[in-house]
């Protein structure tokens, strides 16, 4: 996912659900990922921030996600 401007949350205590059903993009195709375990990788720029300046960017990582399709 790729996403230019993204709201901010409503509230302290809210937040924004997304699901990952395997399938990811490189060069503009889609590719279904194998079983295995992976991770995923969220980073964001904050508001007015200046995307040089890497104390401007924050980035989380998940929890690692099992793929493991019958």
């Amino acid at each position: 996912m790729d996403e230019e401007y993204y709201r901010r949350s409503t509230g302290a205590t809210s937040f924004f659900a997304f699901a990952w059903d395997g399938v990811t993009t490189a060069s503009k195709r889609e590719y279904v990922v194998p079983n295995g375990q992976y991770v995923v990788r969220l980073t964001g720029e904050k508001a007015l921030g200046d995307s040089s300046n890497p104390a401007h960017t924050e980035t989380w990582t998940s929890p690692v996600i099992t793929i493991a399709r019958p």
